[in-house]
């Protein structure tokens, strides 16, 4: 009986090795084939990047570095005071990372976990609130450059705020009277230089992902087109995804904008794993991540059928 399960583990292996080695041969047969495909996707990729991701994350990257050093200082001051005291201090370094976007959101959440202000339940709750689209992405290169209109980009970036704070709302957090351990805080040394670096090494982390998820994208849309390829790249990237709506769904179409608020909101897993590198060891689960933010563009899907007849001004 131990011998026969023993022969099917192992042609089942044998099977595993043939097919992950036939995909690896698909892959690179893919890539050669639709080369000039994915040079174009990466280097429109790189430009948006350039243009407006490290203008728009850098700088305020290094900003909450060095407000979550100002924040723990603070705190030192005020040991008496309870944990779970809200501070003004505390709302506008969140509502900062909101504004900012990702990944900016997961370093807050993931500094505020490492800093003893926020629990493990708390982590799960405010990651998928915090790691928004950024204002400016949104205003400026969807709604100036796409859509030729910074009040339309406005209109999508409050259907995305109105989306999560009704899933924010709606899994309120669970009461618990009983007193944890605290983790022992990370003693970090602080300084400019410090900041910067790990701003820097964000951004490469993030430029790299934005260029690894741009080739699935651009070998879907070269392979499939379509609508299959529009959701592919809605799914996997945000920029790539807010590009293939436009470009293939008319002004005129009903579900242009509907399906931009569903892409601003989801994020696409470029995101998630954006985020997931960038807050470290911070606990939190990326299956409810997920969850939470698809039923959040699913939200913010049905308040883009609304925004679309309203009047927008030039």
């Amino acid at each position: 009986m131990t011998t026969i399960i023993w022969q099917k583990k192992k042609r089942a292996i044998h099977l595993i090795h043939f097919l992950f080695t036939v995909s690896l041969f698909l892959i690179a047969l893919l890539l050669f084939l639709y080369s000039s495909e994915i040079k174009k996707t990466i280097q429109s990729t790189l430009i948006i990047a350039y243009k407006s991701l490290i203008p728009t994350l850098f700088p305020f990257m290094i900003l909450s570095g060095v407000s979550m050093h100002v924040l723990c200082q603070s705190d030192e001051k005020k040991q008496c005071e309870p944990r779970n005291t809200k501070r003004l201090s505390h709302y506008l370094l969140l509502a900062s990372a909101m504004v900012f976007g990702f990944p900016i959101g997961a370093k807050v959440v993931s500094d505020l976990y490492n800093e003893n202000k926020i629990t493990m339940e708390e982590t799960n709750r405010y990651l998928p609130l915090l790691n928004q689209t950024s204002l400016p992405f949104v205003t400026l290169v969807v709604g100036h450059d796409f859509l030729s209109s910074s009040t339309l980009g406005l209109m999508l970036y409050t259907c995305m705020l109105l989306s999560a704070f009704i899933v924010f709302l709606y899994t309120r957090e669970k009461r618990n009277d009983t007193i944890l351990p605290k983790k022992p805080s990370v003693t970090r040394d602080f300084s400019l230089v410090s900041c910067i670096r790990n701003a820097t090494q964000n951004m490469l982390y993030i430029v790299g992902f934005l260029v690894a998820f741009s080739i699935p994208t651009a070998l879907a849309k070269a392979c499939f087109g379509g609508v299959f390829s529009v959701l592919i790249s809605m799914v996997l990237e945000l920029s790539s995804g807010c590009c293939a709506i436009v470009e293939y769904f008319s002004s005129a179409s009903l579900f242009r904008i509907p399906l931009l608020c569903f892409c601003i909101s989801f994020g696409g897993f470029c995101v998630g794993a954006q985020s997931k590198m960038c807050i470290g060891e911070a606990p939190f689960s990326m299956r409810e991540y997920y969850i939470r933010k698809f039923f959040q563009g699913i939200i913010a899907f049905c308040l883009g059928f609304f925004i679309q007849f309203l009047p927008i001004p030039k």
